[in-house]
């Protein structure tokens, strides 16, 4: 009967011990009880106010393995901490003397854990009972919970290459990705306030582009994001590059092709360009006098883009133009024919019938 009685002690006893090593989980901390350990006392906040029903309080070791977690116990309207930090009894797992831990509470309203700012030393294998400088159920550890901000909002940059930052003011750790080949973030991830920079090519298309960067923080529900807007090279062209008009008071109209602001300016008095400045596309008017002159008279067209080339177009205007018609008595059989001076366009002979066409007063 002793000898049973020995047996039973010892089979309770192995499985006391078997159970110590389970793995356990509350919430979602997971540790292993061992047969060491020492109990940390006090209350829990959150941003100053008393944590609430479900939260759960946990430590970890150097290694952020946990070493212990409980539920929180409500009492009064305030959250008490009241849980064992298991010691590492051989098998690798918990504390071991002379280690810092650090505490984390899940809030379980919000599904996010929360680190505490510091870290602790004194842990020590109490058997099981409040240590030495954890012992007091009044100690208040407040948890603030994880910010993430960041600034400016976007960022717009020259089509040039370069960079620009922006400030991550935090209180938790994160990480920076972006989504385009042109850019990339320096450093990558971080902690607590820092500056990140943004690292981009020139761009060489023909329209603005615009970069997301997301930065993910532990605790932090969703990504804040911030973008970098790349305007695109800034040009100006107009066309045709000259229009020929005849003598007579007019306009005629050159089309402005361009992606930034500009100014348009002539040479002459008697033309007149509308608008005069402007933005983006456009169409001009040049609007011109008569010319009563004998020769071709030209007028230059300046358009002036803001951080782009300029461009030059012209308008030729003739002179009256005058006809000579040569005929023969036999137009079914034309006479070869030749005058002097050569025409507008430099024939001096052909066959009748004769048509030539000479500015007004040319004489040779």
């Amino acid at each position: 009967m002793k000898t049973l009685k020995i047996s039973f002690l010892i089979a309770m006893m192995l499985g006391m011990a078997a159970w110590l090593q389970a793995q356990t989980s509350v919430g979602p901390f997971t540790f292993y009880p061992t047969n060491q350990g020492g109990t940390m006392q006090g209350q829990a906040q959150i941003n100053g106010v008393p944590a609430v029903e479900g939260d759960i309080v946990a430590a970890f070791d150097p290694t952020d393995d946990c070493v212990g977690a409980a539920e929180l116990t409500i009492y009064g309207g305030l959250a008490y901490i009241n849980f064992v930090i298991y010691g590492d009894d051989g098998d690798g797992h918990g504390m071991s003397p002379g280690e810092d831990f650090h505490i984390k509470l899940y809030d379980a309203s919000s599904a996010t854990i929360i680190n505490y700012g510091t870290g602790f030393s004194g842990w020590q294998n109490n058997n099981f009972a409040p240590m030495p400088g954890f012992n007091d159920p009044g100690v208040v550890y407040n948890f603030i919970s994880a910010s993430l901000s960041v600034l400016p909002g976007s960022r717009a940059v020259s089509s040039a290459a370069g960079s620009t930052t922006f400030a991550i003011t935090s209180n938790t750790t994160w990480a920076v990705t972006d989504n385009a080949s042109w850019l990339a973030v320096s450093p990558t991830s971080g902690s607590n306030n820092a500056t990140i920079t943004a690292t981009y090519l020139a761009n060489t298309g023909s329209i603005n582009r615009i970069a997301t960067i997301a930065i993910t923080g532990v605790g932090i529900s969703s990504p804040v994001l911030v973008t970098v807007n790349q305007a695109a090279p800034k040009y100006l062209y107009v066309s045709p590059d000259e229009r020929n008009v005849a003598s007579g008071s007019g306009n005629t109209t050159f089309t402005l092709t361009s992606n930034t602001s500009w100014s348009v300016s002539d040479n002459v008095s008697r033309l007149a360009v509308n608008p005069a400045s402007g933005s983006n596309n456009a169409n001009l008017t040049a609007t011109f006098t008569g010319n009563t002159s004998n020769n071709i008279r030209s007028a230059r067209i300046i358009a002036v883009g803001s951080g782009a080339p300029n461009d030059t177009v012209w308008v030729h205007q003739y002179p009256v133009i005058r006809t000579l018609t040569v005929g023969s008595q036999n137009p079914n059989s034309g006479v070869p024919i030749s005058v002097s001076p050569a025409d507008t366009s430099g024939t001096a002979s052909g066959t009748t019938q004769f048509v030539r066409k000479y500015f007004n007063n040319q004489t040779s």
